[in-house]
């Protein structure tokens, strides 16, 4: 169905799907146009469906939207193999963040003319993962401008950070970070295990 099926014929079974997905095909030129879509697919993005089939991608999402997916439409049929993105997309005032994954629909002689977009919508879990990522990032730049060397090392004791009065003491640079604490002296570092706190991250 999806190797030639137009929009009528496969938007039922687009819409049984429970995430957002959208087949595109570069049969009728050089850029990828859309043949069908779910009502998912049309409600995260804001889309009137009877208005952009068969229109392009760059006519369907903002340019710096648009060229990410050409790539990645062109990378999965030129290798023939499914591939991964992360994508944000702005709406309404508010960054949204979705997970594509573009999988390639072969044809019987095994040329692909169309690629599968199922997207899913990973705003919230990116959000998280922005406000740990800033979170650590204040952190770590308070502890680096500490007066007092400090150093944190995981379970496995290799070192996760070392603030910049702890380098200065032990005549190292920021390559040491990664490294085993019982690494031998050519890093010159020579840490008494007792006589230095860890933290445990």
């Amino acid at each position: 169905m999806f190797r030639s099926g137009s929009f009528f014929e496969t938007q039922a079974t687009l819409d049984a799907i429970g995430t957002a997905v959208a087949l595109f095909s570069d049969e009728t030129g050089p850029t990828w146009h859309l043949v069908s879509g779910n009502r998912m697919f049309a409600d995260g993005f804001g889309l009137d469906l009877t208005r952009v089939i068969d229109q392009p991608l760059s006519v369907i999402f903002p340019r710096y939207m648009a060229n990410e997916l050409e790539a990645a439409c062109c990378q999965s049929r030129d290798e023939t193999r499914a591939l991964e993105l992360e994508q944000a997309f702005d709406r309404a005032g508010r960054t949204y963040w979705w997970r594509i994954i573009a999988t390639p629909i072969l044809l019987e002689d095994g040329s692909v003319r169309r690629v599968l977009l199922t997207m899913l919508d990973i705003t919230a879990k990116k959000s998280l993962q922005l406000e740990l990522d800033a979170s650590r990032k204040r952190y770590e730049a308070l502890v680096d401008a500490a007066y007092d060397g400090v150093i944190s090392v995981d379970m496995n004791q290799r070192i996760r950070m070392m603030n910049a009065s702890a380098r200065q003491m032990f005549q190292v640079d920021e390559a040491i970070v990664g490294e085993h604490l019982d690494r031998p002296h050519e890093h010159r570092l020579a840490i008494d295990i007792d006589r230095i706190g860890k933290l445990h991250i």
